[in-house]
């Protein structure tokens, strides 16, 4: 009896499972119907969602020492301000003037730049570790992603992107990799100067190359290229400094060699009055001191400014006092002299100028001609050496890790498939509902027709009673 009712119960799940697959393929168009048209509602909301969530996105990654402790290269703290800074934005907005006819300001292309660091995935397992076991986790990040949403036009999106990248690199190298090099010095360029005056550019030629050359010798660098080390270059430079322009200078005060008279005289005179003025102040201050230790008075301790009452000053230090004034009149003295001395030079080296020495000329441009071809050879090696310096110390700085693509965070795929899914059960949900409601009906005539029958069987009774 029970494999009977088991089996009964079978052939009724059976039955419930092809009535079922009946209704779905009797009401197919509806279900299928309502499953399209909610679907592409689906789609196209997604299709919105995807559209209005995609954004352009690039890598780039710094290497160098430093770095992963958050410092630049000059040891100052690295924010995400260096990587957009405002003379990069400022100038790839300029280069597209399309951004201001869009109405786009530069503060809001500023925030439409996105920088975040990118932790690996073994780096934030061991940060959650060490978080948990109440311990201080502090990572600085070397790879940088730079997002940018800006226009409706990815295309044109991912083309400042690229320029901004770019842009950054570049000023990054200016900014720490340099590429300095040393001035050289054309011979042509300065025949018309004074010979005092050539010396003179000179000396400012290498003492600009000196400081670059100083700024680079931090690090034990020996150019394979050239063979020297930078202590060595600046030692070249300090003997054409200290030997090479000291005998030109020499050469030329004790010849007073010039090649433009009237121009020499002008700046001698100058220098003359100069030196008057100076020798004026200096008797001044000289007689004032004179005075003031002539009328110095030890006995009440008070001394005597020419410019005051008798009453003077009170002192306190007597000796103390009167040993400064005495040595300050004394250094007043020896000033004077020495500016007469030295007006004294100046005149007789008016008086002597010559440009007629035709031999000492022709030796002194001679020798600058020297100077100068030794200072460009000095020079040629030490731009050889900052090139092999950077690329071996900073090559490969900063680079671009992953180039400019287009992504999305939106939620486009689950969208689509909610709708498909939710149309699938609406459709199956209308099959039903319409099933039930064709059998409410149907069941509702047959319950009439029933009724109507069975008043007529009893119409029908009554008469046959009668």
């Amino acid at each position: 009896m029970q494999q009977y009712e088991s089996l009964g119960d079978n052939m009724d799940d059976e039955i419930d499972l092809l009535e079922i697959m009946g209704i779905i393929f009797k009401r197919k168009v509806l279900v299928i119907s309502i499953t399209v048209i909610v679907s592409l509602i689906g789609i196209i909301v997604g299709g919105i969602n995807y559209y209005n969530g995609k954004s352009v996105n690039s890598i780039i990654g710094y290497n160098y020492d430093g770095i992963s402790k958050g410092l630049n290269i000059d040891g100052s703290q690295f924010t995400t301000r260096d990587i957009k800074n405002t003379v990069v934005v400022r100038k790839v907005y300029n280069e597209y003037p399309i951004l201001k006819e869009k109405g786009i300001s530069l503060t809001e292309f500023m925030s439409a730049i996105k920088i975040n660091g990118i932790v690996p995935n073994d780096i934030s397992n061991l940060a959650e570790n060490t978080l948990k076991k109440g311990q201080k986790f502090v990572y600085n990040p070397v790879d940088y992603k730079i997002t940018l949403k800006l226009t409706n036009n990815t295309d044109l999106d991912s083309e400042i992107l690229t320029s901004l990248v770019s842009e950054c690199i570049k000023y990054f190298n200016y900014k720490y990799k340099g590429n300095e090099t040393a001035p050289s010095i054309k011979i042509e360029d300065y025949t018309t100067y004074d010979y005092s005056d050539r010396v003179k550019i000179i000396g400012t030629n290498i003492n600009v190359a000196k400081k670059m050359v100083k700024r680079l010798s931090d690090k034990d660098f020996v150019s394979k290229n050239v063979g020297l080390a930078y202590e060595d270059i600046t030692a070249m430079l300090k003997s054409i400094e200290e030997v090479d322009l000291k005998n030109i200078s020499s050469s030329i005060n004790v010849s007073n060699i010039t090649n433009n008279i009237n121009e020499r005289k002008l700046v001698l005179d100058n220098k003359i009055k100069e030196l008057k003025l100076e020798k004026n102040k200096a008797i001044v201050r000289t007689k004032v001191l004179k005075d003031m230790l002539e009328n110095y008075k030890p006995n009440n301790q008070k001394m005597i400014i020419p410019s005051l009452s008798e009453t003077g000053m009170k002192i306190s230090t007597e000796d103390e006092y009167y040993t400064k004034l005495l040595k300050n009149y004394e250094k007043s003295a020896i000033n004077t002299k020495v500016l007469e001395i030295e007006i004294q030079e100046q005149e007789l080296k008016k008086s002597e100028l010559s440009n007629e020495n035709i031999v000492v000329k022709e030796k002194i441009t001679k020798d600058i001609e020297n100077v100068i071809y030794k200072y460009n050879k000095i020079a040629e090696k030490i731009n050889v050496m900052n090139q092999e310096y950077y690329n071996r110390y900073f090559a490969n700085s900063v680079r671009v890790i992953s180039p400019t693509s287009v992504t999305s965070n939106s939620k486009a795929k689950i969208i689509i498939l909610a709708s498909i899914i939710l149309g699938a059960m609406l459709g199956l949900g209308s099959a039903f509902l319409a099933e039930l409601k064709d059998q409410y009906y149907e069941n509702k005539s047959d319950a009439k027709n029933k009724n109507n029958i069975q008043n007529k069987n009893n119409i029908n009774s009554v008469k046959i009673t009668i």
